[in-house]
């Protein structure tokens, strides 16, 4: 599984460092969008819009989740209780549109990105 993020992004930089550190199984490769050849072998779907749009979790059988999409499989990865908080996140009602308001705002306000 790969996690696809800007580098140039500081805020971005700091949450992919995070999410490598918290990784509990190991599972995640961390690749910047900047590697290109990288990102062509693992996300070769992604057009340049839609991968400077969000992070992605990529999988090795061409699934990908994009931006609010992928916060429940990487709850379940780096967090304590992860497993119960994907269940949560998966199965209540309106929480997809909660996490989409969410990422919106975050990725709206944080630092280091110009606008």
């Amino acid at each position: 599984m790969y996690l696809l993020y800007d580098s140039e992004c500081c805020f971005c930089e700091g949450f992919a460092s995070w999410v490598k550190q918290n990784d509990r199984k190991s599972v995640i490769e961390i690749v910047p969008f900047q590697d290109q050849a990288k990102v062509k072998e693992v996300a070769s779907t992604l057009d340049p819009d839609q991968l400077t749009r969000s992070f992605h979790l990529a999988f090795s059988d061409g699934r990908i989740l994009s931006g609010p999409q992928a916060i429940p499989m990487l709850a379940e990865l780096t967090l304590p209780g992860g497993v119960i908080l994907k269940k949560i996140l998966t199965r209540m009602p309106g929480s997809e549109r909660l996490l989409r308001i969410i990422y919106r705002w975050v990725s709206e306000h944080r630092w280091g990105k110009e606008a």
